[in-house]
């Protein structure tokens, strides 16, 4: 049987989580330099899926103020730092 996946939003205090990453889920290392801009910037925002504790998927955008429709009124995504 599989285990429970959950997606949860990264906020500043959750930076110990990107310690557990299964393979491949990221193109590259994860730079903590570029980890802790992207958590603190108030624009970004980074979404993941967890499986026993360990980020299986991810999710990320940038929230760039403009005024759309849609579900696209609020997020616009685009490449991550973190990858």
């Amino acid at each position: 049987m599989s285990a429970a996946v959950e997606t949860r939003l990264l906020e500043p205090g959750d930076r110990s989580l990107l310690d557990h990453v299964a393979p491949d889920v990221f193109d590259r290392d994860i730079d903590p330099g570029w980890c802790a801009e992207f958590l603190n910037g108030p624009r970004h925002h980074l979404v993941v899926a967890l499986s026993d504790d360990q980020i299986v998927g991810f999710a990320p955008a940038v929230h760039d103020g403009s005024e759309r429709t849609g579900c696209a009124g609020a997020f616009r995504t685009f490449e991550s730092p973190l990858t």
